[in-house]
């Protein structure tokens, strides 16, 4: 089963880098038996504004947009990493997400959030968004908040966090298998 990790934040510089690092140090330690995973960074694409429905599948597709189409294609599930900006998840990153349809379809979605409130008002918006394509959302989330669990952009993970991030990655595969 191949699972993406998904990096939401374009940002330079960012807390994502720190988060990530933290995130995929863990997946790499706990090493889960029939587990890939994939590192899909939206900071690697360089992808167009949404201007019509399909606009992924088109002969003349920009090669950014073909190659993330076909890179979350491959995954069976996600486990997004977002930050919360202003309230809501970052507006390249729901972009991100409209400009697919079909690779998206019955794939559960985990998250781990950063932000004033730990990123939790950008998980509710990304809960609602999901949900057209059927996408089972994990319950449990890691929430990291910028005052209590960062240096500047450096993430100080606890005890608490990764334990936390077990239980939903645990999650997350086990909805995958299915």
């Amino acid at each position: 089963m191949k699972l993406g990790v998904v990096i939401l934040s374009v940002r330079s510089p960012r807390k994502a880098d720190s988060v990530s690092a933290w995130v995929l140090d863990r997946l790499n330690t706990r090493a889960l038996d029939d587990v890939e995973w994939t590192t899909l960074d939206l900071a690697d694409y360089d992808l167009p504004a949404l201007r019509r429905y399909g606009q992924s599948g088109e002969a003349d597709a920009p090669a950014d947009l073909v190659r993330w189409r076909d890179d979350v294609d491959r995954c069976d599930g996600f486990l997004f990493i977002t930050p919360e900006y202003n309230r809501a998840m970052p507006g390249y990153a729901k972009n991100a997400y409209d400009l697919l349809d079909a690779p998206w379809m019955n794939k559960p979605v985990a998250f781990v959030s950063y932000g004033g409130v730990g990123g939790a008002r950008a998980v509710d918006a990304w809960r609602v968004s999901i949900q057209p394509y059927n996408q089972p959302s994990i319950g449990h989330q890691v929430l990291l908040y910028n005052r209590f669990d960062f240096e500047g952009d450096t993430l100080n993970p606890t005890d608490r966090h990764t334990q936390t991030l077990d239980k939903v990655v645990d999650e997350l595969v086990r909805v995958a298998a299915r």
